[in-house]
């Protein structure tokens, strides 16, 4: 009734009411555990002579081994999990920082932060397009100053605008009162009327100066036509000939058939106003020189000179070195700035060589 296998004792009724399952039509088996040990028992019954026969086979070491792969794998498996998650962390962390950074660096932007701009780290379609976002940038910043700089040009035109008409307007106003309240000899009347007349005329100057500004910043493209150095200069040395008989001196032009394709009103008056400024700063007596090489012009004159940090402000509208001179002139500023225009529209670059106490040239350059 009992069988002894490796130690173990098995109860014969416990070992066959055990649940087997059929290997194949002779044996069955099943698993069992006892005492902490795994076995697995094959069970042959013979019918004929009623007789059944066990064999219990320890299979623990099996087990264990089973078991260690078992937990080798999953090991394995949580490894490569592991892994797999650090390799998604590290693609997703590389491919979502520059979009963060394009999103924060954006939303600078929209702030008005213009100066801010993206790391490229990698040439793939995300450095592709923080590539054109920071071109992007830099053309709104660009275009941003470039607005602000025209905006504080505005404002700075209309401040001194305003102050170049109130000098002639309170003259005008104050010389008008007086006639009005005050009886005046026929001296002082012809006196304060020519007063008037004068700073209505130059008012007039002034308003033509400023529309002529306007209709050159409104136009798309000049009509050029080509003109001979020779009649472009004897064009402006008509017009500026009492200018010049007014202080005593002469225009000298120097030319050797040089042609130049201009819009010869408008070049014209450049020239006029180039002339007419080197004439304000030249001593009675002394000449300006008109003088016409390959590709450029240059009015020569040997008068007080520009001081290097006033060069490049003479140009802005308004802008005069020597106020009190300009004003006893009839000038308002608005000469050079016309001129530089001019040029400007011509696709010229004007160069400006000046020494104090020696003269400037100011030269033409044509493309």
């Amino acid at each position: 009734s009992k069988e002894i296998y490796n130690h173990t004792i098995f109860e014969f009724d416990d070992l066959y009411n055990l649940n087997y399952e059929y290997v194949n039509s002779e044996y069955m088996s099943t698993y069992y555990r006892y005492s902490g040990r795994q076995y697995i028992i094959f069970k042959s019954v013979n019918n004929t002579f009623d007789i059944a026969v066990f064999r219990i086979v320890d299979i623990t070491y099996v087990w264990d081994e089973l078991s260690l792969i078992v937990l080798g794998m999953l090991a394995i498996m949580i490894g490569i999990i592991l892994l797999v998650v650090i390799i998604v962390s590290m693609i997703m962390n590389r491919v979502l920082k520059p979009l963060e950074e394009l999103n924060e660096t954006a939303e600078k932007i929209a702030d008005g932060e213009y100066f801010h701009r993206i790391d490229i780290s990698s040439n793939d379609e995300i450095g592709q397009l923080s590539e054109n976002f920071n071109k992007m940038a830099e053309a709104v910043e660009i275009r941003t100053k470039s607005l602000q700089e025209s905006e504080r040009k505005k404002t700075l035109f209309m401040g001194d605008l305003t102050h170049e008409l109130k000098t002639p307007m309170t003259a005008i106003s104050g010389y008008s009162q007086l006639l009005l309240t005050t009886k005046l000899s026929e001296e002082h009347k012809e006196e304060a009327l020519l007063y008037i007349y004068e700073e209505c005329g130059r008012l007039e100057r002034l308003a033509k100066k400023m529309m002529k500004l306007l209709e050159l910043d409104y136009e798309e493209a000049l009509e050029l036509e080509e003109i001979s150095a020779e009649k472009l200069f004897d064009s402006v040395s008509r017009s500026c000939s009492q200018l010049l008989k007014n202080k005593n001196m002469t225009l000298e032009c120097i030319q050797d058939g040089e042609v130049f394709m201009v819009d010869v009103d408008l070049m014209t008056d450049a020239l006029i106003n180039l002339v007419d400024n080197g004439i304000k700063a030249s001593a009675d007596g002394s000449k300006i020189v008109l003088k016409a090489e390959p590709k450029m012009i240059s009015v020569i004159d040997y008068g007080k000179g520009i001081p290097k940090e006033e060069q490049d402000k003479i140009l802005e509208p308004f802008y005069m070195i020597d106020k009190s001179r300009s004003r006893q002139s009839g000038g308002a500023g608005l000469g050079l700035a016309l001129t530089a225009t001019i040029i400007n529209k011509h696709n010229c670059k004007l160069v400006i060589d000046s020494e104090v106490g020696k003269g400037t040239s100011m030269i033409l350059q044509f493309v």
